[in-house]
């Protein structure tokens, strides 16, 4: 086989897999030796060097798996037309190349007349096809199969009517006097030929045997048809044809997975081992009655089979006084379409049985069995009763090997997730409508709505509303019209997405992960801003509003639900009635703090743990962090204004507005096919920008939480084709929260004043004045105000605060002011306070722009 790079190209694949475990796996003589079963996870597998078509392991008492390796890389078939591109010299190289795949070697292929063809159907992947003759209609008959074919197509592919015609090797000289083994399919046909047998293909156990010419063949042959239902089938059909034909069927699997499961040059030596079963197999297909199933079972296998399916039903077999017996036990067969499996409380995992009960007549249905209804007759009798309209009669023995039979089916299992974004076991990213894997390749849900994870495992995907990725606009554009609409807020506010995406990465290395404040005028648009990025990463919302409405188990499970993306919390501004406990964020910024701890309801001392997996974007007109502590974790854009909208900024939030949401949900798809340089490279360039803040803003924590946007912002420039140097914007914004978070701390004074500034306009009843730089306060009618609009203060801790604040003149001293409608220039008891000492908004920010 030394021309079959094909081979070679997948030994080097097993060796860059994990597989290959370093210090254990060597490449010696013919054999890859110490590889990880896929199975068992013991490195004590192996694969052969001239056909490593599957990995053996050598554990045969508790594993010997037979795992064939292109389960395992499939993309090598996906990928076989681009690695092994058609030259004028070698037009057919991909279709030879992937007969290589198949275990067939020249030995089989010599004098074999096929061709590649590209876009099969128009599928986007090309094919095998097989000469097979000339029909009736006088037109050529080509049989063949699609390489990668998308999920709905058929593998399979004609080209030409193909009743009436069968397939026969035109390199080889066929020996009526030897076995003619009749094959389903070509390859398979060819995989009998590379044993030294003698094989022809009929394209279909639906074919018609009393319409083909074996041209003399037809003296000694073997019908050889898959284990499966249709084999069955065309046994029967074959045999009532050519009733002196032997016949035998496999036991597990079909000729070519034979071929490719053993030794180059092995697998003559494996089928002639298994033909006294094969030929069994084919006696107890062609059983006309259930007792003689069983007893052609007893005869070959010393022991009655059991359960056994016969004629659309279960029936059980055992037994008694030497007499062997058969009894029905059911109006059904049942196969596992896939085991669901719950871990979303992880130390109780909930196993789930999904089955497709096929009744004697009738459509199959779905239903779902749990554990304790697999347990007794009683329970599975009711239990498929109520789900499936089915009947099950069998006792204690027969419901055990039904369960047996139904846990060790090798279907696949479902994990459910329950998070939406990046599932840590698996290392996806999982929406409802499509999947990134560790490669940043886009998936989307097989024909069940279920993702392959990997060979064994697949995920069923959260069920929050998600949307399906478009591609349409450009990145290049979608980031210029939202950085227009709001200049360098916009750029910021995509950066800080672009690093939400990554957080589970993240956060984990720096041991933190900052928030995002988008504040500033009303109607300005922030909102807006924040509908846009959640486009952009595959949601159609706006946020969560943080009021009292919500409840705090509510709020804790919407951030629960997100992992690697984040979350916007809407018009906080006013903390006295804000639900969300703003002290939260001081241990949410740290890496490995949950969002929740409760106890579990047992006798131990165990706790369940609630994860804060996500980010955090707030959203309102006036920030609401006071502390210092809270300040400093906490990037916050510059003010949007009203004044800043202008003909230009507004001609971008416009076309902003008409992009179709699943072209923006495409920016994720794109990102996350940079996902494994962005792994690998964000941090060097993190330090890198962290350095370039610091050498500004000397305080550690300030410098590194907007370095960590200056570096994801680079990230971002190269993603969308962007090219706008933010760094004297986001040091700008480094200063001022610098400013602010060395400013005096803020207590219950400077709550007043902002509650003052947020009800004095609401009220008819004036309790405040401005006049020469000072601000007079009616201090009773005030805080009666106050209190009728949701602010509560305690009037003794009030005053003393009120005195010691930087702006306090005086109190209680008599003003004659104008104080609205309800009294006008009178004399009332009030506090004064120096306008200028009070804290406000600062101004433009330099380098901000326009």
């Amino acid at each position: 086989m030394a021309d079959n790079t094909f081979c070679r190209k997948l030994v080097e694949r097993i060796k860059a897999s994990d597989l290959w475990v370093s210090g254990k796996s060597k490449e010696g003589g013919r054999h890859l030796s110490g590889l990880k079963c896929p199975e068992c996870g013991h490195a004590e597998a192996s694969a052969y060097v001239e056909g490593p078509f599957a990995i053996l392991c050598s554990r045969k008492n508790s594993c010997g798996a037979r795992v064939r390796t292109l389960e395992l890389f499939p993309e090598l078939i996906e990928k076989v037309e681009r690695d092994f591109k058609p030259t004028p010299d070698d037009p057919h190289r991909p279709a030879r190349e992937y007969l290589y795949s198949r275990g067939l070697t020249n030995k089989s292929l010599e004098g074999l007349r096929f061709e590649y063809r590209r876009d099969i159907r128009k599928c986007g992947s090309g094919g095998v096809l097989f000469y097979v003759g000339v029909n009736s209609a006088g037109k050529e008959v080509w049989n063949g199969r699609i390489f990668a074919p998308p999920q709905g197509i058929d593998k399979g592919h004609n080209s030409g009517a193909t009743a009436g015609v069968y397939w026969r090797h035109p390199g080889l000289v066929y020996d009526p006097n030897r076995p003619t083994f009749i094959k389903e399919g070509v390859i398979d046909a060819l995989s009998l030929i590379e044993m030294g047998l003698q094989a022809i293909a009929v394209l279909s156990s639906v074919q018609d045997p009393s319409k083909l010419d074996l041209g003399g063949l037809e003296k000694n042959l073997v019908i050889a048809f898959d284990p499966d239902h249709a084999g069955c089938e065309g046994l029967r059909k074959w045999i009532a044809v050519y009733p002196s034909a032997k016949s035998m069927i496999h036991v597990e699997g079909d000729s070519n997975d034979l071929l490719r499961s053993r030794a180059p040059g092995k697998a003559r030596e494996a089928f002639d081992a298994a033909i006294p079963e094969m030929k069994c197999r084919a006696r107890l297909a062609l059983a006309e009655k259930a007792q003689d199933y069983a007893e052609i079972f007893y005869d070959f296998y010393g022991f009655p089979p059991g359960l056994f399916e016969f004629q659309k039903s279960y029936w059980f077999s055992g037994v008694m006084k030497d007499q062997v017996y058969a009894q029905r036990v059911s109006n059904f067969t049942c196969a596992v379409d896939h085991y669901a499996l719950d871990a979303s409380n992880p130390e109780n995992p909930v196993n789930k049985y999904h089955l497709c009960v096929k009744p004697v007549d009738g459509k199959p249905t779905y239903c779902t069995i749990t554990g304790p209804e697999l347990t007794h007759p009683w329970s599975l009798r009711s239990a498929l009763l109520t789900y499936a309209r089915a009947l099950w009669e069998g006792e204690a023995k027969a419901t055990m090997s039904l369960a047996s039979r139904i846990i060790q089916a090798k279907s696949p299992v479902v994990r459910q997730v329950h998070v939406l974004g990046h599932d840590e076991a698996s290392n996806c990213v999982v929406f409802r409508d499509f999947l990134i894997d560790p490669d940043g390749k886009m998936l989307e849900p097989d024909a069940k709505g279920f993702f392959r994870a990997s060979r064994k495992e697949f995920l069923g995907p959260p069920k929050f509303q998600t949307v399906l990725p478009k591609s349409g606009e450009s990145l290049s554009r979608i980031y210029q019209l939202i950085n227009g609409a709001w200049p360098n807020n916009g750029a910021l506010a995509i950066a800080f997405a672009v690093a939400s995406w990554f957080v589970w990465t993240v956060k984990p290395t720096l041991g933190f992960f900052p928030f995002l404040s988008l504040h500033g005028d009303p109607q300005t648009g922030k909102s807006y801003l924040v509908r846009r990025l959640n486009a952009m990463q595959a949601l159609d919302e706006e946020g969560l509003p943080m009021t009292k409405l919500n409840t705090g188990k509510g709020e804790i499970r919407q951030l629960a639900q997100r992992s690697g993306l984040f979350k916007a919390l809407l018009e906080g501004n006013k903390a006295e009635t804000l639900r969300f406990d703003l002290e939260t964020i001081l241990t949410l910024y740290n890496a490995g703090n949950p969002l929740q701890v409760r106890a579990i309801r047992d006798n131990g001392l165990g706790t369940l743990l609630t994860q804060f997996q996500s980010s955090l974007i707030f959203v309102q007109n006036k920030e609401p962090f006071k502390s210092k502590a809270q300040m400093e974790r906490v990037v916050s854009s510059a003010p949007f204004k009203v004044d800043d909208i202008n003909g230009s900024s507004t001609d971008a939030f416009r076309a902003v507005q008409r992009i179709p949401i699943r072209e923006m949900a495409w920016c994720y798809v794109e990102t996350m096919r940079h996902r494994r340089d962005i792994e690998a490279e964000w941090y060097e360039g993190y330090v890198r920008a962290r350095n370039e803040i610091l050498d500004a803003v000397p305080d550690n924590r300030i410098a590194e939480n907007h370095g960590l946007m200056l570096c994801f912002h680079r990230i971002a420039e190269k993603i969308f084709g962007a090219k706008l140097d933010l760094r004297p914007f986001l040091t700008a914004l480094a200063e001022r929260k610098h400013r602010q978070c060395n400013h005096r701390q803020a207590n219950l004074a400077d709550h007043f004043f902002e509650a003052v500034d947020e009800i004095a306009p609401k009220t008819s009843k004036e309790f405040v004045c401005l006049d020469d730089g000072k601000m007079y306060v009616r201090m009773a009618l005030a805080l009666k105000s106050l209190d009728g609009n949701g602010y509560k203060f305690y009037a003794a801790q009030l005053y003393q605060e009120l005195k010691e604040h930087p702006a306090f003149v005086t109190s209680n001293v008599n003003k004659r002011a104008y104080w609205g409608e309800e009294m006008t220039d009178s004399v009332q008891k009030v506090w004064i306070f120096d306008a200028n000492k009070l804290d406000v908004e600062e101004g433009p920010l330099e380098g901000m722009g326009a």
